[in-house]
């Protein structure tokens, strides 16, 4: 088994939370804003991390997907979680989804800014 982090919303309630700050258009405006934080946040640090020209589109694309992809998971874990699914199934569907996810994204997006090590 994998571990889990609360701050993903494998805890009890995150689901009607979540559903509450969709619902409410002030929070649910912040939640977008801190999604376009993250995405900035993550395109500079993508840039830093490849030497990219300053106006180079693929850090943004790949960060874009990112946090699509962070959307995509937070949301269906809000979703399982009010649905009252238990953590462990909703982590085995989570990385279940993950590992669609890595099937459709292509090596470009895959490997993009991979550290050697």
């Amino acid at each position: 088994m994998h571990g889990r982090e609360r701050r993903v919303g494998l805890s009890a309630g995150f689901g009607s939370v979540l559903e509450m700050m969709r619902a409410a258009p002030t929070l649910s405006a912040r939640l977008e804003d801190l999604g376009r934080q993250m995405t900035d946040a993550l395109t500079v640090v993508l840039a830093e991390e490849t030497d990219a020209p300053k106006y180079d589109p693929l850090p943004r694309a790949v960060a874009w997907h990112i946090g699509c992809l962070h959307a995509l998971v937070m949301t269906e874990i809000g979703r399982r979680t009010a649905a009252g699914e238990r953590p462990d199934a909703i982590a085995e569907a989570v990385l279940e989804l993950l590992d669609i996810v890595e099937s459709l994204l292509g090596e470009r997006v895959l490997g993009y800014a991979v550290r050697e090590e």
